[in-house]
């Protein structure tokens, strides 16, 4: 198995052709990321929000 195949692929790279080529099993690890991304973002908003009631 190729690591495209184990969730390695990168969905900027396959953007136009996500349509015919999408799974969450390819993308899973850049699908992990994004969402992991968001929640430190909202971590960050709500830290920062708290912060600033003090």
């Amino acid at each position: 198995m190729s690591l495209e195949e184990n969730g390695h692929a990168s969905l900027l790279r396959d953007l136009l052709k996500l349509g015919r080529t999408f799974s969450y099993r390819r993308y899973r690890i850049d699908i992990a990321g994004f969402f992991t991304a968001w929640v430190a973002v909202g971590a960050f908003i709500a830290f920062y929000n708290w912060m600033s009631t003090w």
